[in-house]
């Protein structure tokens, strides 16, 4: 019998992995360690008040667009400020290091449900308290954007890319999993979005989560397609960054091993890609797939290697 990995439950499982064997750093809340000289900061936060706290760097770090809570300017490059900002919109987002836990276990895993198990956790939590998913959401975009930039040698100070290793795989795996369910990309998690299924398929001896759902969430702009594949494919590039740093080079091959299944996963969610010009499913043909929802070679995909234009 050949060895099957499903890519995508590879990437999910990441952050149980990650949390259940290493310490936690922005994650660890309960410690009241001083990490910064940034006083009025950190004096906000330990008042509870992490807005405020965010707000003392509101001149370096602020929204690009004040209607999309996830995408900042950042104009800075003091490690302190940034891990400082970071720190406040983790405790901000109030999500708890069980309560990612919880999102990422998948022991209750129904092997006659054939869609993620992960994302199926996230939207019943949507549907218990949509604010607290949207809060999760947004903030950990943000964190993921200000740690990225100490992850890659861009800043000056006292935190450097190892320092933010966990805080930095967490948060991208919380960034892309509820990402998810930002289809529009617009910053929230609501009734404008379309639900996708990532549905358990074979492919070429492969166990892995197809997209189902793409023409009715993109009906309206074909082309955003795209630009979804590529939030999921930064966002499995971050956390593969933070995995390498935090295991470091005496881990090297279980890196190697991770960072192929990660590179596996966005392979095949590329195969999704639209009107580029590309044989994303390396049939010998290029955008040959109508998007209409409908499996028209038979593959056990919908709307792959599609055409740039409606059929």
């Amino acid at each position: 019998m050949k060895d099957r990995f499903k890519p995508i439950i590879c990437l999910l499982m990441i952050p149980v992995l990650i949390v259940s064997v290493t310490g936690c750093n922005i994650f660890d809340f309960a410690s009241d360690a001083e990490l910064t000289p940034v006083e009025k900061a950190e004096e906000a936060i330990r008042d509870h008040d992490y807005v405020t706290a965010k707000e003392e760097f509101s001149d370096v770090i602020y929204l690009e667009d004040p209607a999309n809570p996830t995408v900042l300017v950042i104009e800075t490059n003091d490690s302190m400020v940034l891990y400082t900002y970071a720190k406040a919109a983790l405790l901000e987002s109030g999500i708890t290091l069980m309560e990612i836990l919880d999102i990422a276990q998948m022991e209750d895993e129904d092997p006659n449900d054939l869609n993620n198990p992960i994302l199926a956790k996230i939207d019943q939590k949507y549907e218990d308290d949509p604010a607290a998913i949207n809060a999760w959401y947004q903030q950990n975009r943000q964190i993921q954007q200000v740690l990225q930039l100490i992850a890659t040698g861009m800043t000056v100070g006292e935190f450097e890319n190892d320092d933010i290793a966990l805080d930095l795989t967490v948060s991208s795996m919380m960034s892309f999993m509820l990402g998810i369910r930002d289809t529009n990309q617009d910053g929230f998690i609501n009734e404008d979005d379309f639900n996708l299924l990532f549905l358990l398929t074979n492919v070429e001896d492969i166990d892995a989560y197809a997209l189902e759902g793409l023409y009715e969430a993109f009906t309206e702009d074909p082309e955003s397609v795209n630009e979804f594949i590529d939030f999921i494919d930064s966002s499995a590039e971050n956390s593969a960054e933070g995995i390498a740093l935090l295991l470091g080079d005496d881990q090297a091959e279980y890196v190697d091993q991770i960072n192929e299944n990660i590179d596996i996963a966005k392979e095949f969610i590329g195969t999704y890609k639209y009107g580029d010009g590309i044989d994303n499913d390396k049939d010998g043909k290029i955008d040959e797939e109508p998007f209409d929802g409908i499996d028209n070679d038979g593959d056990g995909l919908i709307d792959e290697d599609t055409q740039s234009f409606l059929i």
